[in-house]
């Protein structure tokens, strides 16, 4: 009678394995509708993916990586953005409504670039390259949901 529950077992436990990548495999079919250009998926090229995927005891599958970060980016608003230079500054003005000044992120990237970030109520994403040289320090006010950086020129 045991060697009859042995192989049950085995059974079901391939079954769960399976359903599990079933799930994954899901999970990836949205990845990369989500994040792959139909251009990027037909070109030939290799497609480079970094995250990672984790099914929770409850069957939830959770994904965390650059690739995610890139979904969110796409999800994200783009704000209304003008950039306006003086002697010896550069001023850019992004209308955010909606974004709490606590949840607006700025990074500093190579090449004259920078990336606005705002995560709440709504996602806001813009990455800014100027044609100018900027020092990192900025003067930032954020008021009426209107986002003002003052950087100053090299």
């Amino acid at each position: 009678m045991a060697e009859q529950k042995e192989p049950e077992k085995q059974e079901k436990r391939l079954a769960g394995i399976f359903f599990d990548l079933e799930k994954m495999e899901k999970a990836l079919d949205e990845i990369m509708r989500n994040l792959v250009s139909e251009e990027e998926m037909h070109s030939g090229a290799p497609i480079k993916l970094d995250f990672s995927m984790k099914i929770s005891p409850e069957g939830d599958v959770a994904i965390e990586g650059t690739n995610a970060a890139r979904k969110q980016q796409l999800q994200a608003i783009e704000p209304l953005t003008e950039i306006s230079e003086q002697a010896e500054t550069i001023i850019i003005t992004a209308e955010m409504p909606g974004a709490l000044e606590k949840d607006i992120a700025i990074r500093f990237l190579e090449k004259n670039s920078l990336e606005i970030t705002a995560s709440g109520e709504k996602n806001f994403y813009k990455k800014i390259l100027l044609e100018k040289p900027f020092k990192s320090s900025l003067k930032k006010s954020f008021r009426n949901n209107v986002l003002e950086l003052q950087l100053e020129k090299k």
